[in-house]
């Protein structure tokens, strides 16, 4: 026993030598196992399935007429198509909305007379404000403001605190800023933008005007070819009279959305009879205005 354990040490070290040794070669023969399987052909034995063609079936499309568009509660005006909604107006003095204009419901042509009006309509479009900011003279830090009067072509120029007299305005205030709009993938766009406000000693009211736009009122006009006079026009408000070869044209109602103005003849001498008609723009030339389809609402002319 104590030989025995005088070569314990040298015992253990055979036996892990013996280990060793049968764990390498049982890893060798499992890895030539491996290597035996992979160098096999896997498909060997096996007939692969033929290939058969097969045509693809055509899906029918069967073709729907859709039913007509029903009418709505409302009326019978109110037709909601897939791509032409109505165009709804709001009648400020009704508090009620429509699709039809409130400007346009008038009378129509006397049946029987197809005689042509001597004045076309051209256009319809709001009221320029009288006094229109044209820009200015001098530099950005030390402006004079220019304006144009529109009743008489007329430009005048002030500085802020100046009364024009005649013109019957008072300049109260007025500014150049640089404004900045970009342009795409380019530089963007750097101008001076004049903004100038006037005491209007006509309304009493306080206005804002800039050089970017013209100032529009609520009010419509309308501006007719005279046929009876070669190139002349004449551009009039709701309620003024026209007078052409004798006979007089009395325009009663003007619509924006669509451009449309209803309008009276009747002969000078009041002898003839009393003629209506509802008259369009017949030519591309001068302001026109025509509406959006869509589910927007737009508002009545006032």
């Amino acid at each position: 026993m104590r030989r025995f354990l005088q070569h314990y040490d040298k015992i253990l070290l055979a036996l892990g030598v013996v280990v060793f040794l049968a764990a390498g070669a049982l890893g060798a023969t499992r890895l030539r196992k491996l290597d035996e399987i992979a160098a096999r052909n896997p498909v060997a034995g096996i007939e692969p399935a033929r290939y058969e063609l097969t045509r693809a079936v055509v899906p029918s499309i069967a073709m729907v007429v859709w039913n007509e568009a029903p009418r709505q509660s409302t009326g019978s005006e109110w037709v909601y198509d897939v791509f032409t909604p109505p165009v709804i107006y709001y009648n400020p003095q009704t508090q009620q909305f429509t699709v039809t204009p409130p400007a346009v419901t008038g009378p129509v042509a006397v049946a029987g007379n197809d005689e042509p009006y001597d004045i076309e309509l051209i256009g319809v479009r709001q009221e320029p404000y009288r006094i229109q900011l044209v820009g200015y003279v001098g530099t950005a830090d030390n402006p004079i403001a220019t304006f144009e009067i529109v009743d008489s072509g007329e430009t005048v120029v002030g500085r802020p605190g100046r009364r024009f007299e005649r013109q019957e305005f008072t300049l109260q205030s007025f500014e150049i800023t640089r404004l900045t709009t970009p342009a795409g993938e380019g530089m963007p766009v750097v101008e001076n933008v004049a903004r100038a406000v006037v005491l209007d000693e006509r309304s009493g009211r306080e206005e804002v005007l800039t050089n970017r736009e013209r100032k529009m009122m609520p009010r419509l006009q309308a501006t007719f070819r005279v046929n009876v006079y070669p190139g002349e026009t004449r551009t009039v408000y709701e309620g003024s009279s026209i007078e052409a070869n004798g006979q007089v044209y009395q325009v009663t109602q003007i619509s924006m959305f669509p451009p449309q103005a209803v309008v009276s003849r009747r002969s000078r001498d009041a002898l003839g009879a009393n003629e209506t008609r509802t008259l369009s723009p017949s030519s591309a030339d001068g302001p026109q205005s025509s509406p959006t389809r869509g589910s927007g609402i737009v508002p009545a002319p006032e």
